[in-house]
């Protein structure tokens, strides 16, 4: 993932916003295993951070780079245990 990330900002800076530094500093500083910038770069797009076990560790990572602007905003994700699944619907049974 940092390698990722460090390989698209040395093709281009501007794929890893100044807004994605900040947030990488943070996350970093909180001991983040991995970060991964998504999207086209720039100003949009969003940032994947993978934390440690210690949940009191990722929620004060949270609260400090909400707090470092308004405008970052956590969306929680969870990994399923069970890896990916699918179902098939027949949407008009015979």
């Amino acid at each position: 993932m940092i390698e990722n990330t460090e390989a698209q900002a040395q093709l281009n800076p501007a794929l890893v916003s100044d807004d994605a530094r900040r947030i990488i500093e943070i996350a970093r500083a909180h001991g983040a295993l991995g970060w991964k910038v998504n999207g086209a770069g720039g100003d949009g797009g969003s940032i994947t951070l993978l934390c440690g076990d210690l949940s009191s560790v990722k929620r004060s990572m949270i609260r400090e780079i909400e707090a470092a602007n308004s405008q970052y905003q956590n969306i929680p994700i969870y990994l399923s245990r069970y890896g990916l699944r699918s179902w098939e619907q027949t949407l008009y049974p015979e």
